[in-house]
């Protein structure tokens, strides 16, 4: 287990090897391309992908009615953060992933509890659908795709891997010999969990707050 902190200088009493400090690598591999032009650039493409789905929808020049406006936005938003995490690969290969997803964050309170699977046995099964669509999407990618570009020269993004973040992650997982493709697999599902689940809060509260103020203005019209 990793017990060196996240700092450059492990933690006193800390005797991991620099090539297992896994703490360290994911704060210092966030930070470099979740910040400055990378994360302008990231943010850029995510709001592309977006505009382009909502364009491709059903939505026209017209009003349009929908029994939940708060679902199609949580399905189009965390749609486009997977594009612009993993390219189209696992929207297009596993039609079942967003739904799936989502199931799995409602199911979150369930397997905290530490249930065993005969007793919660839905959760389990929708998460390693979830991890077996990522590991498909690892093999496909370096089959097709060079996972050790992620110098300043090379590009920012890649036709399967997608950001410099996950090309990092896919290399440094190389060197050590605990992060098999289980291991890998979990880690990049909780990399879109994390980084979705920011974005689904906002979508809430911006959503809240525009329903809050319109009952607001009806009540004070």
């Amino acid at each position: 287990m990793d017990k060196s902190g996240a700092s450059a200088i492990p933690m006193e009493g800390s005797n991991v090897e620099p090539e297992y400090r896994l703490n360290y690598f994911q704060v210092k591999a966030a930070q470099k391309h979740l910040s400055g032009t990378c994360l302008t650039q990231m943010t850029e493409h995510s709001m592309k992908v977006l505009r382009r789905r909502i364009h491709e929808s059903d939505i026209g020049d017209q009003w349009t009615e929908m029994p939940d406006l708060f679902t199609f936005l949580q399905h189009e938003v965390f749609s486009a953060a997977v594009e612009s995490l993993t390219e189209t690969y696992l929207l297009n290969q596993f039609p079942g992933f967003v739904d799936d997803f989502w199931e799995f964050d409602r199911s979150v309170p369930t397997m905290i509890k530490g249930l065993p699977h005969w007793l919660a046995p839905r959760p389990y099964k929708v998460r390693q659908r979830l991890l077996d669509a990522v590991k498909s999407w690892h093999k496909y990618a370096r089959q097709h795709s060079d996972s050790s570009k992620t110098a300043p020269e090379d590009p920012e993004w890649d036709p399967l891997w997608e950001s410099k973040l996950m090309r990092a992650r896919e290399e440094y997982s190389k060197g050590v010999d605990f992060m098999n493709e289980d291991a890998l697999a979990a880690e990049h599902l909780g990399l879109v969990f994390a980084y979705v689940a920011v974005r689904n809060y906002n979508w809430k509260l911006s959503y809240q707050l525009w329903i809050k103020a319109n009952l607001l203005a009806s009540c004070v019209g």
